[in-house]
């Protein structure tokens, strides 16, 4: 590894924003094996995460961190009261419930930080917030030792899938396929839980939106750029009429305003696939009348490369699980035989030596299309999402006192 950092430039890691703007995709692809922090130093851990938002409690005025649990779940949450009198908006937060999407926790972070400042505590005069910092903490870990397309929980189970408005048993290994113009298009497919709720950490958020009883619910992710609103379970629009006019028309001040390349709309019907059991639905179904879910990013350069070697991966690792487990059920294959020893047939090892390298090209593909890669596209990305999250609150401030 010395002999390949020293090839590739040790300026990489020297900390400059210049230095680490002029990684090629192949460098960053040849650095892949490394832990997280390694490669990419402006990324934090999960413990790095809490740190940093706990050094900010004794000078952030209102600021109280906590670690909400659920069994064995933990989840860090950061409340900012409002720091003056009058009608006040309430906000609740949540970052990282997909665990590939590591800037999502990171905006959350850059976003404390900002609300912690001289501006944001002209921000929080009528405004507070719950914020959720790292919604999936074991999920995330995984990510952090490289398993870059990890998006699940500890269970395997999206968490973006099991909240209780319109829950649909879904598992991993199905046919998924989109919807609208992406109709017939193979969609990824993951377990949606054993049932509503079934899992921890939607257990604790769902608590904290009854608890709190916001105005606004933000879900933030990434993977491309978007702005929506319910519904994620069906293309069909809000029945509510204002509601979804009030929310369409704060998305366009955001679209405006931080990022006029992103997507706009009902969520199913703009991004082609149904998502039932999400996060902004059932926040929607509780009476938060602004719910929302954002985008905050994608790789530009090659997204539908980084899609296809995604893709390629899995449908060869599905092929070659259901011709293995096929074989054992026929008794070609011994039921106990470990395909890793040899003690299997030359095909079955073989499908082991393509599935390897293959495997690998798609965890640099997820790393890459989920996150920026560069310091400077990092800092960029959370510089522009702040500044929308400063958007939107102002916009639905307005439109309340409009009303």
């Amino acid at each position: 590894m010395l002999g390949l950092l020293a090839s590739i430039g040790l300026a990489v890691f020297s900390g400059s924003a210049d230095g680490l703007a002029t990684v090629t995709r192949e460098e960053r692809r040849a650095l892949d094996g490394d832990m997280l922090t390694g490669k990419y130093p402006f990324y934090h851990t999960s413990s790095m995460l809490q740190d940093e938002a706990s050094s900010l409690a004794s000078s952030c005025s209102g600021l109280t961190l906590s670690t909400e649990t659920d069994g064995d779940a933990s989840v860090p949450v950061a409340r900012l009261g409002a720091l003056g009198s009058g009608k006040e908006l309430k906000i609740v937060m949540v970052f990282g419930e997909h665990a590939r999407e590591l800037i999502s926790p990171e905006t959350g972070l850059a976003w404390l930080r900002k609300l912690c400042s001289e501006e944001g505590a002209q921000l929080r005069q009528q405004t507070s917030f719950v914020m959720v910092l790292n919604a999936n903490p074991v999920g995330r870990a995984k990510v952090e030792g490289g398993e870059y397309c990890t998006r699940t929980n500890e269970n395997g189970v999206d968490l973006n899938r099991n909240y209780g408005f319109h829950w649909k048993a879904e598992h991993a290994d199905d046919d998924e396929s989109g919807v609208g113009s992406k109709q017939g298009v193979p969609v990824e497919a993951f377990s949606s839980g054993s049932g509503a709720f079934s899992e921890p950490e939607t257990r604790i958020v769902a608590r904290l939106i009854n608890q709190t009883k916001p105005d606004v619910f933000l879900d933030v992710h990434s993977g491309t750029k978007g702005l929506f609103m319910p519904y994620d379970w069906t293309t069909d629009p809000i029945e509510n009429e204002a509601d979804r006019s009030h929310m369409k028309s704060v998305l366009q001040e955001v679209n405006s305003k931080d990022c006029p390349e992103c997507m706009v709309g009902d969520c199913a019907e703009t991004v082609g696939y149904l998502a039932p059991g999400s996060s902004a639905d059932y926040a929607y179904s509780q009476g938060i009348k602004y719910s929302f879910i954002w985008e905050i990013y994608t790789d530009a350069e090659d997204a539908q490369e980084d899609a296809a070697a995604q893709n390629a991966f899995l449908a060869r690792k599905k092929a070659s699980t259901s011709l293995i487990q096929e074989s054992r059920r026929s008794g070609v294959l011994a039921s106990g035989a470990d395909v890793n020893n040899g003690d299997v047939p030359a095909w079955a090892a073989g499908e082991e030596a393509v599935l390897a390298p293959m495997e690998k090209e798609a965890k640099f593909h997820c790393l890459l299309q989920f996150n920026p890669l560069t310091k400077n596209e990092y800092d960029s990305t959370v510089l522009r999402w702040t500044n929308a999250f400063t958007t939107l609150t102002a916009a639905v401030r307005q439109l309340q006192g409009a009303a």
